[in-house]
């Protein structure tokens, strides 16, 4: 089980629904990519000035290294 924890800062697009998917890498290995959509602490994830908690499964791939987020192209 992972946590991550994401602080927004200023967003002026607070409004707007957007997909966030985020892989976490090691020196080794890298988890699947995954969907930010629901945050422990709250429905609507990603406001500005707030600090929110996401969980995911995925497999051990022991200490984190390196973070990747992205958007979906459109």
């Amino acid at each position: 089980l992972y946590e991550l924890m994401i602080r927004t800062r200023s967003n002026a697009d607070e409004h707007l629904d957007s997909a966030v998917f985020v892989t976490l890498f090691s020196k080794d290995n890298e988890t699947k990519k995954n969907l930010l959509r629901f945050a422990g602490n709250t429905i609507h994830p990603f406001q500005s000035n707030r600090t929110d908690r996401f969980y995911f499964i995925d497999r051990d791939i022991g200490i984190v290294g390196a973070i990747c987020s992205a958007l979906p192209i459109e």
